[in-house]
């Protein structure tokens, strides 16, 4: 099994010079940190630590939860590697694109954004596809990630009832959730219509290309049967690791209120506007569980707990990463 790759094949100094000088990917970069530190920094200063139930937290839970995010980039991989196949025409080896997305599920924890997803096009060579398949493969895989979080999230709504008497909080979530769906599978009904018109060979190829797979990956047998179930079982997996989190540090939630609050939680980490989700899901998490009656300081620990196991489950990746630039 060999999965190195020259360092030079990647090129990354001249992705680093461009990187360099574009001063407005920089300042959003600048800003990612800064919302991440200063909401952190807010949250800790207010509602600071519980230091009596981080010296009793159970082991045998948090490896638990590190094993579910494990299992979570190996179906995860299985998507991207049916999404890459539609696009390439070729099966490629899974050890390789799990190798591959280990890689980039650790950089999405350190680097600003879709950082991560930026290292998934870098390796293109290395499973021999172009530009511009990785870059479509990408974000296929984070729109059907996206679609089927949101099925799950209209789903929901009903059990956020007890905790939202106003329904402010549902009537939002079925807004974005109905409004990102009904977005997505209207475009795929206006793509039948354009497909045969002088209006759709004027848009560039690449862009056809990728509203072709995006309405194969949310509309085809394939895309129903197959790529939006494992994705809303990867995200099942993630409520069950905030549930496993949160009794890890002694706070007894039920899988009915992480069922609840999950996936709205699980949107603002994946929301890219800070590093790796942190800061904005704390925000999230004490929102949101304390319409549910967990006291503010809690909510913060399980919310923390939750990124820490989620951090030392993707650290394998950085071995992955140095493997495969050899």
């Amino acid at each position: 099994m060999r999965l190195a790759i020259s360092f030079r094949t990647i090129d990354w100094p001249s992705f680093s010079a461009r990187m360099s000088r574009s001063p407005a990917r920089l300042a959003a970069s600048i800003g990612k940190l800064l919302l991440s530190g200063g909401l952190i920094g807010y949250l800790l200063y207010h509602y600071g630590p519980d230091y009596a139930r981080l010296e009793s937290i159970d082991p045998v839970l948090c490896m638990m939860a590190m094993a579910m995010f494990v299992l979570q980039i190996a179906l995860n991989t299985i998507r991207w590697r049916l999404i890459l196949t539609y696009l390439t025409g070729t099966k490629l080896p899974y050890y390789r694109i799990f190798a591959i997305y280990y890689a980039s599920t650790f950089f999405s924890q350190i680097l600003p954004s879709v950082g991560g997803d930026l290292v998934r096009v870098l390796y293109r060579r290395i499973i021999n596809s172009t530009f511009t398949s990785m870059a479509v493969s990408v974000l296929l895989d984070r729109g059907v990630a996206i679609a089927s979080l949101l099925f799950i999230a209209l789903s929901a709504a009903s059990f956020l009832a007890p905790f939202d008497p106003d329904h402010t909080v549902i009537r939002w979530v079925v807004f974005v959730a109905g409004s990102g769906l009904s977005a997505a599978y209207g475009g795929c009904l206006m793509l039948r219509a354009l497909r045969h018109s002088r209006i759709w060979m004027s848009i560039p190829k690449w862009t056809r290309t990728l509203v072709v797979s995006g309405a194969w990956s949310i509309s085809s047998p394939t895309g129903l049967c197959c790529l939006i179930p494992l994705s809303a079982v990867v995200h099942l997996l993630s409520f069950a690791t905030i549930y496993l989190a949160a009794h890890a540090v002694q706070v007894p939630l039920t899988f009915l209120v992480v069922f609840a609050i999950g996936p709205v939680l699980v949107l603002a980490h994946v929301f890219p506007i800070s590093i790796g989700g942190w800061g904005v899901r704390e925000a999230a998490a004490v929102a949101l569980l304390g319409m549910t009656g967990v006291d503010a300081t809690s909510a913060l620990l399980v919310s923390i707990m939750f990124g820490v196991l989620l951090m030392l489950a993707t650290l394998p990746g950085a071995l992955f990463w140095l493997v495969l630039k050899e």
